[in-house]
Formats: C-alpha cells, structure tokens, sequence
C-alpha cells in the first residue's frame, strides 16, 4: 500500500485514509486509519504502535511513496483508540468484524516551542515600552502575523520605560491569552480586532500558534484579502466539480457561534479533486483564514486522502471549506480572564527623593525578571501634585506594591511593610532623616503639654513674631520671664 505512516522506533503502517483539519481558533489537527488488525501480543503492528506510544512523546510522518510526496512532514501524536466507524472506508464498505480492525491515530501539527514548559505557571517582571515587545517575548508559545507587529507596536504604554507588568503564578500560555484578551480594550475598534490563536501551517510558521485577527476587516485594512481568496477550478483534472453539504462541524467551545447560538454548518464540497504532489504541497500550507470568491471568510478546510480501492497508485482527494457568515464570534483556544489586581511584596533598590519612582526587587519572582519601578503614592499631594505629604520608603526596606492587572497601569506603592517591632509603641512618628517641611497657615485649635527629652536648637532665619493674647511666662534653669502688659524694649546692650 502506498499511504504509510512512519513511527520513530516502531512499524511503518499502512494507511487507509489521512484526515487533515485547519480551523480557526484550533491546533492543526490530523487522523490517521490503519486496518491493523486487533491482535496485541508478540511483534504485531498494534503491540509495536503502543510500545512507541508508551516511550514517549512521538512525531510521526506520512508519506504517499508511490508518487514520493510528503503528505505529513511531522505530527505529534495525541491518542490511538479502536474506530467505532461504520458506512465505507476508502471506497470500501464496512462490516462489523472489519470495523473491529481499524485503528484511528490522531495527531497535532500546533505546538509552543518554547525553552520553557509554557503551561507551567511562572512569576516574572515585563519591563517593556510597547504591544509588540511584550509579544516577543512570548515568541515561543505564538507570534502574530507580520502585518499586526506594526499595529501592536504603536500600543504603547504610558510610563514608558517604566512600564513593569506581572506574571505572577499564570503560565505563558495564559499570558498570551492576556495580551489578546488586553488588545481590545487598549486599542478599541482597531479593524483587526478581536484577535485569535490558530494552529499555523504557513512555511514561515508552520508548527506554530499565530496571533491573526478573527474576522475579515482586518485582511481589508491590511489589503490581504486578495492574496489569501481560494478559487477552485472545475473539472475532473483540477478540483472535481462543488457539492453542497450540510452537517456538524466540531461543535462546542471552539466553533465560530452567533450571538444566540451556533454558526451553520454549510460546506462548499469538493469530493474528487485531482491529486498530485505539487498542488498538495502548495495546498498543505495554507493558513486559515482564507475567502471565498465571494468574499466568505473561510474558518475551517477539511481534507480526505484515501487509498483508492480500484487502483492502489492513485489517491483521492476530497475537501470541505466551511464559510463564516459576518456575525459570527470565535472564541479561542484560551479562555478569557477578566483583569486581576494583583498585591505583593519587594525590597527597595534605589529610592529617590523627590520621587516619583523607586527601582524594587520583587520577592520570589524569576532572577533577570524580578525587579521593577513602583510609582509612589501619598494621601495627600497639595494642589498641583508636587506638594502635600511626601514620604519614600528608604532603601533596603520592604513594601507592599500594587498593579492593577491592565498593560501599561503603574505598579504603586503600598506602604511599607513592617517586618519586626516598631522603636516607639502608636502612635508614634519617628523621621531618621532631616525632616523638610512648608505650612502656609497654621490653626490649632488645642496643643496639650509639649515634652522635648532632648536638647532643642532653633535657627530662624527670618524676623519672628509671637504673639499671645494672655499672660506668657518663659521659665529656664529656675529663672522666670514673665510678659504682662507693656512694653519690654531690648537691643545691643542691657
């Protein structure tokens, strides 16, 4: 049979058909069938396909040997299971005992390929000025098309250099759920948006989950309609002639759905396209979305190869493309996640006097990714900002930041946290510092006893008046100064 699959470390088995889904919003996704018979034990093909399983993650390959074309350079294989089809099978009709037989293995051609394992939850510092540098910094787990980096460049955040955003205990896959979930309302009514994840089959990033917007107007706004239109041409030698067909496609979480409910499942069917390895090849990567000649966007392709049960040197070749009506919604295969603030706790690196930033480093975050700027905050800052209350934690201190959970919001400070006893029980004021203060007015409606233990040293460096509407009286080392009624006239001399 010329329809094989080749297993690193196990059989070569032939094939019956190969299953090929792109669909918006989902990994790229393949079925292989293989009538390999039930038997387990000793060096049968099934007994060698679940020792190969068993070893480890496994990438698979397939290829049509009787015209040397590679149909699938690589999968990751994502389950085996026993078929429960029935009707026909490459042209063949099933009975039951031959359905016991068959052996469906699927795979996915969509992976991260990152250093790091990007479902496992991280905690790190984001010290970036725009959209785009965030999002490549999560390069390995996906990367947007190269006409939204210029879009995703000029969402720049306010602080500037001074942006920090957290990732506190939230994988990178999740994070980049985020930035798109964040896109929107930072960039509100932008053609390309909302944006999705799909599964990438395109030369430049096949194997690759890509950032690409889910709806039409942003091909329009970049002029890539044109370029990415599908046009089938009929007749037996080219793509056969169009069927409609009506059906299910995968429902669920993943399908593009209306307001009240889900999208229709109408297809433009293409049963007998003409295969050959070069229309494949050319085929095989493209990217979803595509349009139709009409203007459709196309969210999902759907290819049928099968071994052709008249002539073993020939494959069939059948195709679905399933056209979105412009109301419909995608979701994505990361769920939204409403903004969370966040609190937690740094050291202070570099403080500033006049503010309005300290440089912290957070505890417990990633080394090279813990540190950021905190914007200071004061209850009080006078009229114009600059003045009122104005206190920065020293350095070496600890203190409780805050970030509200939106890119390009300050992280704020807090207060300081104590970590041992206060010098002086509450209340109580203790400034180690010369202490810097400017009162325009000042009325008290009551000042109690003013104990001073240490000695008091008074430098005015203007003229001084006081003045007091009852009897003042200045006491010192047991002499008496007493002022009541008139005048006491003192100058260079006594």
């Amino acid at each position: 049979m010329p329809l094989q699959l080749t297993i690193p470390g196990g059989p070569t088995v032939d094939l019956l058909e190969v299953h090929y889904t792109r669909s918006l919003g989902q990994a790229v996704e393949w079925l292989f069938l293989a009538d390999v018979g039930r038997e387990s034990q000793g060096a049968t093909q099934p007994g060698q396909i679940a020792n190969a399983i068993a070893a480890g993650p496994m990438n698979v390959q397939v290829a049509w040997s009787s015209g040397g074309v590679g149909i699938c350079p690589a999968a990751l294989v994502t389950g085996a299971q026993w078929s429960a089809r029935d009707g026909s099978v490459a042209g063949v009709e099933l009975d039951r005992l031959h359905t016991s037989n068959l052996l469906e293995i699927t795979a996915e051609s969509t992976a991260p390929q990152a250093d790091k394992n990007p479902f496992v939850p991280r905690r790190r510092v984001h010290k970036v000025s725009n959209m785009q540098d965030l999002v490549d910094k999560f390069s390995g787990v996906a990367q947007p098309l190269d006409a939204l980096k210029a879009d995703l460049r000029q969402i720049t955040f306010p602080d500037s250099d001074k942006t920090s955003i957290i990732q506190d205990g939230i994988s990178d896959w999740e994070f980049v759920g985020r930035i798109l979930d964040q896109c929107g309302f930072l960039q509100p009514g932008e053609a390309w948006l909302p944006l999705i994840l799909s599964g990438s089959v395109a030369n430049a990033t096949s194997g690759r989950w890509v950032m690409c917007p889910a709806s039409r107007a942003g091909y329009d706004a970049w002029g890539e309609v044109r370029g990415r239109t599908i046009q089938f041409q009929d007749g037996k030698t080219a793509d056969g002639f169009q069927r409609v067909d009506f059906g299910r496609t995968k429902t669920g979480s993943n399908s593009p759905e209306f307001p009240n409910g889900h999208a229709p499942a109408a297809a433009n069917w293409r049963p007998e396209r003409n295969f050959n390895g070069g229309r494949w090849d050319q085929w095989r990567v493209l990217d979803v979305p595509q349009f139709t000649d009409q203007g459709s966007m196309i969210w999902r392709i759907e290819d049928r190869l099968y071994r052709s049960a008249i002539d073993e040197t020939r494959l069939g070749w059948d195709t679905k493309v399933f056209a979105v009506p412009p109301q419909a919604q995608f979701p994505g295969p990361i769920a939204p996640r409403p903004l969370t603030p966040w609190v937690g706790t740094a050291t202070v690196q570099e403080t500033s006097t006049s503010g309005p930033w300290i440089h912290v480093k957070l505890d417990g975050f990633e080394s090279g990714e813990d540190e950021a700027d905190v914007r200071i905050v004061t209850p009080y800052s006078g009229t114009n900002g600059t003045r009122g209350l104005h206190f920065v934690p020293e350095n070496g201190t600890t203190i409780s930041i805050a970030w509200p959970g939106r890119f390009g919001a300050s992280v704020v400070l807090a207060g300081n946290t104590r970590q041992s006893g206060a010098d002086f029980e509450s209340p109580s004021t203790y400034l180690e510092a010369t202490h810097k203060v400017h009162y325009e007015d000042i009325h008290a409606e009551k000042i109690g006893n003013v104990t001073i233990d240490s000695a008091l040293s008074m430098a005015i460096q203007q003229d001084t008046s006081v003045n007091s509407q009852q009897e003042m009286k200045l006491n010192a080392d047991g002499a008496t100064v007493k002022l009541s009624g008139g005048t006491v006239y003192t100058g260079q001399g006594f």
